[in-house]
C-alpha cells in the first residue's frame, strides 16, 4: 500500500500540480500582456520558413506603426502550414507600449492553447493521483 501511495504521489499528484502551477504562469503573464498591450494593425510582409518534425512550416513575419510612430517588424510565433493569409494581409496585432519589439498577432494559439494544453495534464494527473492517495488514505483511516 505504501508503494502505492508513493506511486501515486510521484507519478501523478506532484506533476499534476506542476502543470497547474505552468498553467498558471502562462495563463497570468499573457493575460497582463494583453491587459496592458496596444492594439493597432499590421501587414504581413512575408512568411518565414521554418523546417519542423512534419515537414515545413511558416512564421509570419509583421510590420505595424505604434501609436508613437514607431515602425516595428517581428516575427509571429504563430506557425502556419499553409498560408491561410497572404503577403499583404492586414492582422491585428497586440504590442506593449513600453517594448513594441514585444509583440503578437491576435488568435486563440497566442492566448489559450498551452495553458489549456497543461491545464489539461495537470488537471488529469492531478485528480488521478489525488484519487489515488484520497483511496488510500480511507482504507487507512477504516483499519
Amino acid at each position: 500500500m505504501k508503494r502505492k501511495f508513493l506511486a501515486a504521489t510521484y507519478i501523478c499528484f506532484l506533476p499534476g500540480l506542476a502543470f497547474l502551477l505552468i498553467t498558471f504562469y502562462l495563463y497570468s503573464t499573457r493575460y497582463s500582456f494583453f491587459e496592458n498591450a496596444n492594439e493597432t494593425n499590421g501587414t504581413i510582409t512575408k512568411f518565414i520558413p521554418a523546417a519542423s518534425k512534419n515537414g515545413t512550416v511558416y512564421y509570419p513575419y509583421i510590420s505595424f506603426v505604434t501609436k508613437s510612430r514607431q515602425q516595428v517588424e517581428f516575427t509571429s510565433c504563430v506557425e502556419k502550414k499553409s498560408f491561410n493569409n497572404i503577403e499583404g494581409s492586414k492582422v491585428k496585432v497586440f504590442y506593449d507600449p513600453t517594448n513594441p519589439e514585444k509583440a503578437e498577432i491576435n488568435g486563440m494559439y497566442v492566448f489559450s492553447i498551452d495553458p489549456l494544453f497543461f491545464g489539461f495534464l495537470g488537471m488529469f494527473f492531478f485528480l488521478i493521483g489525488f484519487w489515488i492517495i484520497f483511496g488510500e488514505y480511507r482504507k487507512r483511516k477504516k483499519k
